[in-house]
């Protein structure tokens, strides 16, 4: 019995028996040979190819077989063990830790069930499709051809000359790119307006979602040109409403065939500068009828002016925000038509009943949008380019 129990004692003081794992290491990755290491130990750990306990290769032995300096492994190995992966024991060598818990499982598990009652149902996203290289005639598309590159470049390094902001930005975005659309606005589409009355929001969609969320309650009607901009309606209907589509002629929205009263639309969607899809502008009567229509029906009028700077053969009509003199309208841009979509840059100027409410709508979605794409739009706009 005595012999049998210096047996065990002597079993437990034998070092346990390196484990035969390598990690594969691709050479010409961008991701460096001690990340590689880093990640492949975490992954064999917790899909319990490594299970807690087993002792890992030595420094020297991994340095030696992956052909990698030995200072790569041991940095590697000290990431794991401040990571909680790994434990070194001095004398002994580094193991998985005991406490680990495996993610692995002997099979897949099974698919969340459609009905569960946490999940709700989600309409697929109206995305326009990627582009093809042949000649295309779709709308809203810009040309990048003629951009001034250059130009565009000096903005960036200016935003990026600054150091970055160490805490978040204004939630309604930078003053300074505030003021430089208001005095654009005041310039070229004679809408005069404080800077702080603009929100700047990531694309105009967003700002559309965001009067959405603020103005509608379930089973709200809103009124949308037929045929209209689809992703609009979209975010109306995803908010609860219900559409009313007004139909479309040469002069714009057929005003006169919204309804009146209390069962009429609470809110009005219109493209006046040029009505998407059709191109046609909305008429001064009809944008005149339009705005005492909303006086009258205590309602609101959202106009969505993406595309004009783009004029061919007619100067611009004012907008319906310019003649508005009861806080009816709630004027949408956008820079995704001149400089690119990809930007996902807007605007939102609304008046002050509804711009507090914007405001923190836009605080509990992202807080803000990106500041160093901010500073760059205001440096390309100061400098005349846009």
């Amino acid at each position: 019995m005595t012999l049998h129990h210096q047996d065990i004692r002597h079993t437990k003081r034998m070092p346990r028996r390196e484990t035969d794992f390598l990690p594969q290491l691709q050479r010409g990755s961008k991701v460096s040979l001690e990340q590689q290491l880093v990640q492949a130990f975490r992954e064999a750990i917790l899909s319990g190819r490594l299970r807690p306990g087993m002792r890992l290769p030595s420094s020297r032995r991994l340095a030696a077989e992956l052909h990698v300096n030995r200072n790569t492994v041991v940095m590697a190995l000290e990431q794991l063990i401040a990571e909680d992966y790994v434990i070194g024991k001095t004398g002994s060598g580094t193991f998985v830790n005991e406490h680990i818990k495996l993610t692995f499982q002997a099979s897949p598990p099974p698919p969340f069930s459609e009905n569960a009652r946490w999940l709700r149902s989600i309409p697929e996203p109206l995305v326009t499709p990627p582009r093809s290289p042949l000649l295309e005639f779709r709308v809203c598309q810009p040309s990048t051809a003629a951009f001034p590159l250059a130009r565009w470049h000096k903005a960036w390094h200016s935003a990026l000359h600054q150091l970055p902001p160490d805490d978040y930005s204004v939630i309604a975005g930078e003053p300074g790119l505030r003021v430089t659309i208001t005095e654009y606005l005041g310039r070229t589409r004679g809408l005069f307006r404080s800077w702080e009355d603009v929100l700047v929001s990531c694309g105009a969609l967003q700002g559309i979602h965001l009067i959405a969320q603020a103005t509608l309650l379930p089973g709200a009607i809103v009124a949308l040109e037929e045929p209209g901009y689809p992703q609009a309606r979209q975010a109306f209907e995803r908010h609860g409403a219900h559409i009313m589509p007004i139909p479309v002629d040469i002069d714009g929205m057929c005003v006169e065939m919204l309804p009146e009263g209390p069962t009429g639309p609470v809110l009005v969607y219109v493209t006046p500068s040029h009505q998407f899809p059709l191109g046609v502008r909305l008429s001064i009567p009809r944008r005149l009828a339009l705005l005492e229509w909303a006086t009258r029906n205590d309602a609101l009028v959202v106009e969505d002016d993406y595309d004009s700077e783009f004029r061919y053969d007619a100067p611009p009509l004012p907008p319906l925000a310019s003649l508005d003199r009861s806080g009816r309208v709630v004027y949408v841009g956008t820079f995704s038509k001149v400089i690119s979509p990809s930007l996902r840059v807007g605007y939102v100027l609304a008046p002050p009943s509804l711009r507090d409410r914007l405001e923190r709508l836009k605080c509990l979605s992202d807080y803000h949008t990106s500041t160093p794409v901010q500073l760059a739009l205001e440096s390309f706009m100061k400098a005349g380019v846009f």
